[in-house]
Order: structure tokens, then C-alpha cells, then sequence
């Protein structure tokens, strides 16, 4: 009989012992169970970051979950969604992985990083240099991380890359200047690495009033005049024949092979910097423009005359902001200023659809002023070793490049002063 009650007893304080340690490890039970953790458990673990050698499969792998990532706060814009960095791998970085920082919360993604790797010179000095998987097409770069948890999911980014050797460089090109890439550096900073900025582009925007308001309520008052003469080139235009404006929701390849043909044929093409002067940009845009039009992000639109097209604008609409990385008019109807009649029905189009933003992107130049005169600036951004081949590299760039540059502007002029 004692020896029955000594071992209930015994079972009985083994049990509750196994209730109060199950209780106190809720957490980790519930991470590990196969089921996807509840919201109050994710809140719970910490953000864990890793560098992957990317195939182009890898960013098809994490695409959905990538894409919602990239459709709320700051980083709800085309530039930042998988498929403009799968079209820039499959061209410019094309045959070789591209390293990309993936920071989870437990299942969850929170944070994308894309990169590939360069040799650089940084002044004569080669760098082994972990870049953005981004080019001067690719507009802008970020961090894409959780907006509601920047700070940990940036920290879990940097300790991934910290602990990766391969790079003495890491650079990242034309990021905002409100861009989550700001605290990877400051992460880094605290930890004794170094950092510097280049800046580069100022990207002119117009904030747009809520419809039934002049759209063009924000655009700089100095320019008032020369938004007033766009009517008489309307007329101008309209002695060739009837002016229409047209707009297209979706791809259309002969859209985009008509306007690759009309900007080839100006200036851009003239001196190489249109799409066609270049294989491997064509390729890119190629492949870029039916990815993004299968996420309903597309938008084309032309102004005709006679049916035939005199400027032509391809732009990708996200939320309530369009974006307008490229524009392209028949130079043959210049004093008829195409470009500024297409700018205008655009703006006009974009408002009634409900749009509170128009990014003119790239660098300031008068002809998008007269629409758009903030600017949201951008920035090179570094991060380098501690070390005495890490200190050579930023006095080049914080302390060198800008003597250079001040030089060049004072003997040929700041292309983006106003």
C-alpha cells in the first residue's frame, strides 16, 4: 500500500512540474509546433536575418510574400516589388547569384535586402564591393522591410551582413533620403563601421489635391505663365489634325516597341542613352514592363495627332501614386511641345483616377519644375570596414569626391540648379 501511494504522489508533482515548464515555454512550444504561430507569439521573436546566394528561382520562391512586403508604407512603389529586381538580375546581373539579406519573423517575411557583388575602384584603390541589385534604371533602391518594425528588422539585417567576409564595400545606390537603408547604417555606425553619402538625384513630385480641385494647385507659382502657354501649343498642335489622348491600363508590346522606336530617335538616341542604344537596358525593359503589368501596376498613355502618336509616356501606378520613370515625343512636333501637353493631360488623367502623388523621377531639370517643385533627395549610401584601407575609401567619397564635384559645377553648371 505505501509503496502505491508513494508513486501517485510522485506523479502527480512530476505532472504539475511538466504544466508550469509548459506554461513558461509557451512560446518556444507554439514556434515549434507545425502550426503557423499566433499574432501574439510573433510579436514575440526576435527578427532573424540571413544572406542567401539568390537564384532567380529564390526570388520566385519569395514573391508573394515579397510583394505584400513591398505594397504598404514607404515601400509600396514599383522599384521595390520582386519583379523589377528578377528583370534586373535575369539582364544586368545575368549568370550569377545575386546575395540577398532575407530577415524572417519567425515564418514571416519582414525584410528583403537584394545585392550582387563588383570589383570597384574607389579612387585607384580596387574595393570588393557588395552593391544594390540596382542601376540609373532602376530609379531608386530601399531596404524593403516591415514598416511597423524597422529598427529590429534592420538590426537582424546588419548582423547578416556584418557577418559576411566577401565585402570591404557595401554600396547603395540613389536610396531616399527617408529610406529604411538609413538604419542599416546607423546599426552599423554604432558598431564602429564606417559611413558616407553621395548625393545625387533631386526627383521632382507633385502632390495632387483630392479630386474636384485644380490638380495643378501645388505646382510652383512661378511657372504659372508657362503653364498658361500650354493652350496655345495645344492649337499649335491641333493645325496637324485632331489631338487625342490615350491611356492603357495594361502591356501592350507594340505600345512599347513604338515608343522604344520614337525615343531612339531624338537626342536620347543621339547620344546612347535611349533604350535601344543598349542590349541589355532593352532586354530589361522587356522583361520588366509584362511582369509589372500582371500585378495591374502598368499604365501607358500617348498624345496623338491624326492617330499617330507625338509623345508617349510608360508609368506604373501603385495605390494613389504614379510613377513616371519614362517619356519619349517626336521631336519632328517640338515647337508644338508634345512633352508638356502629354505631362498635362497626364496629370489631369492621374487626379481623376484618384491619385494624390505624381513622381516625375530622376534628376531636376526645368522642364518637370514647371509641373513639380518639391523634391525628395537621394543618395549614394556606404558603409565601409574599420580599417586603413576602409578610411581611404570614404575620404574619397566624403572628402575628396566633393571637391571634384564643386570643380566640374563651377566650370560646366549644376545640372539640377534652379
Amino acid at each position: 500500500m505505501g509503496t502505491v501511494i508513494v508513486t501517485k504522489t510522485y506523479w502527480v508533482l512530476l505532472s504539475e512540474k511538466l504544466s508550469i515548464f509548459m506554461n513558461r515555454t509557451n512560446v518556444h512550444a507554439e514556434y515549434l509546433s507545425c502550426s503557423e504561430p499566433s499574432a501574439d507569439v510573433r510579436d514575440q521573436l526576435e527578427p532573424q536575418g540571413r544572406m542567401i546566394e539568390a537564384t532567380l528561382q529564390d526570388f520566385d520562391g519569395l514573391r508573394v510574400e515579397w510583394s505584400a512586403l513591398a505594397s504598404v508604407g514607404r515601400a509600396a512603389e514599383p522599384f521595390f516589388q520582386p519583379y523589377w529586381f528578377s528583370a534586373f538580375a535575369r539582364t544586368y546581373n545575368a549568370g550569377r547569384p545575386s546575395p540577398t539579406v532575407v530577415v524572417r519573423k519567425g515564418p514571416r517575411l519582414v525584410g528583403v535586402l537584394p545585392l550582387m557583388r563588383r570589383q570597384a575602384f574607389f579612387g585607384k584603390v580596387p574595393a570588393r564591393v557588395l552593391r544594390s541589385l540596382s542601376g540609373v534604371h532602376s530609379c531608386r533602391y530601399d531596404f524593403v522591410c516591415d514598416p511597423d518594425d524597422e529598427d529590429s528588422v534592420s538590426m537582424a539585417a546588419w548582423k547578416a551582413l556584418r557577418a559576411d567576409g566577401t565585402w570591404g564595400v557595401i554600396e547603395a545606390l540613389s536610396v531616399p533620403e527617408d529610406g529604411a537603408f538609413a538604419n542599416i547604417m546607423r546599426h552599423a555606425e554604432t558598431d564602429g563601421y564606417l559611413t558616407a553619402h553621395w548625393p545625387t538625384l533631386l526627383s521632382p513630385y507633385l502632390t495632387i489635391p483630392p479630386y474636384g480641385q485644380d490638380p495643378f494647385a501645388n505646382s510652383p507659382q512661378r511657372y504659372r505663365k508657362d503653364r498658361k502657354k500650354i493652350d496655345k501649343y495645344q492649337a499649335r498642335l491641333e493645325e496637324f489634325g485632331p489631338v487625342e489622348f490615350e491611356v492603357f491600363n495594361h502591356y501592350r508590346p507594340d505600345f512599347f516597341e513604338r515608343f522604344v522606336e520614337m525615343e531612339g530617335a531624338g537626342w536620347k538616341g543621339e547620344r546612347g542613352g535611349a533604350i535601344k542604344c543598349s542590349p541589355v537596358t532593352l532586354a530589361f525593359y522587356r522583361e520588366l514592363f509584362p511582369l509589372a503589368a500582371a500585378q495591374g501596376h502598368i499604365r501607358l498613355c500617348a498624345l496623338k495627332v491624326a492617330d499617330n502618336p507625338v509623345s508617349m509616356e510608360v508609368s506604373f501606378v501603385i495605390g494613389d501614386r504614379c510613377f513616371s520613370p519614362k517619356v519619349a515625343y517626336d521631336e519632328a512636333f517640338s515647337r508644338c511641345a508634345p512633352g508638356q501637353l502629354l505631362a498635362r493631360a497626364t496629370i489631369n488623367e492621374v487626379a481623376r483616377r484618384g491619385c494624390r502623388r505624381y513622381d516625375l523621377l530622376g534628376p531636376r531639370a526645368r522642364y518637370k519644375t514647371i509641373w513639380a517643385g518639391d523634391v525628395r533627395r537621394h543618395s549614394h549610401c556606404y558603409i565601409f570596414r574599420p580599417s586603413l584601407i576602409g578610411n581611404a575609401y570614404r575620404s574619397g567619397v566624403r572628402d575628396v569626391a566633393p571637391v571634384l564635384r564643386s570643380l566640374k559645377h563651377r566650370l560646366y553648371g549644376d545640372p539640377q540648379a534652379q
